[in-house]
């Protein structure tokens, strides 16, 4: 999504994302090491981590975890995380994230 659409787009979903899930999120995110991701992450694994965590934060997820780092995707070490929405979503704040 951040590749197709930029990052503000993919944030945005997280978003809104966050305010459906009742559980968790598994989430996967490419690397600088695959060339069609360069101009948008962090170039080192730690900086990746960094930087996945702030997006799953600011978009309203608590508690984000790397749970793995033994994912693959054609040959390149992914790191995965778990997360939690940070609240229940009240009809307020879905109708927010609607108009924007």
């Amino acid at each position: 999504m951040i590749r197709g659409f930029g990052l503000g787009v993919a944030e945005r979903f997280l978003q809104v994302l966050a305010t459906r899930l009742s559980k968790i999120l598994v989430f996967e995110i490419g690397t600088a090491s695959e060339s069609s991701w360069t101009e948008f992450l962090p170039e080192q694994s730690q900086g990746q981590e960094a930087f996945v965590r702030e997006l799953l934060e600011r978009a309203g997820f608590r508690n984000v975890r790397v749970i793995t780092s033994a994912a693959y995707h054609r040959e390149v070490q992914r790191l995965l995380f778990t997360a939690e929405p940070a609240k229940a979503a009240n009809q307020e704040t879905l109708k927010q994230l609607e108009v924007a």
